[in-house]
């Protein structure tokens, strides 16, 4: 098999796991991806198998949603999928007004951005406001553990990040990361739910079916 049959699948098989694919996180598919005459067969193999190849609003990632909302098992897979990201909003949000007062950026993370840690935790050991965050992240089911010390819960949402695909570690020892295309994703997502205020959660198929389209 040669190179590009290779990356060819590698890449379709992280798009139909639901994976964001972007520069800094995977480096080789998304430069594969980048090449006009990829992207146009990628579109056309996800097209065939009832999936469509989009890109976030900054052009940043790409990802793969369903063409077909029809199927019970489709609508049932995409409202569980919008319930997790319901349900992971606050505390991402949270992460997101802290990351807005780290260093001299002044607004929240964005793709490509980069954190250390060492950064991190002078800027929450100096802050009370950062320290209560930081306790009110570990409080929540997705940043949950059981540190005592600014620094043991700071490790612990950096894993977690890490884990959820939101972060890419620099190095081995972890001391800086990379914040990878998945936010740009996540801001669109925020920006769909800003203007759909009076959605229900738990009811709205329509919703969740528009959600899936984005």
């Amino acid at each position: 098999m040669s190179d590009d049959s290779l990356l060819f699948t590698r890449t379709a098989e992280s798009l139909l796991a639901g994976e964001i694919i972007c520069f800094h996180r995977t480096p080789e598919l998304h430069t594969f991806l980048s090449e006009g005459t990829n992207e146009q067969a990628m579109g056309d193999f996800l097209r065939k198998i009832g999936r469509r190849l989009n890109k976030t609003s900054d052009d940043a990632s790409w990802f793969a949603v369903y063409r077909n909302l029809d199927s019970d098992g489709i609508r049932r897979a995409i409202g569980r999928q919008f319930s997790e990201v319901i349900n992971n909003l606050e505390p991402l949000v949270i992460w997101l007004q802290m990351t807005g007062a780290f260093g001299s950026k002044g607004r929240p993370l964005q793709t490509g951005d980069s954190l250390k840690t060492s950064e991190l935790l002078a800027a929450i050991e100096t802050a009370a406001a950062l320290r209560e965050d930081l306790e009110k992240l570990s409080a929540t089911r997705m940043f949950s553990n059981t540190q005592s010390t600014p620094q043991g819960q700071l490790t612990a949402v950096l894993k977690k990040l890490v884990e959820e695909q939101y972060l890419v570690p620099m190095g081995k020892a972890s001391l800086q990361y990379v914040a990878t295309g998945k936010w740009s994703r996540l801001y669109d997502l925020l920006e769909f739910i800003a203007t759909h205020e009076q959605l229900e959660i738990e009811n709205d198929g329509k919703t969740q079916m528009e959600l899936a389209e984005l």
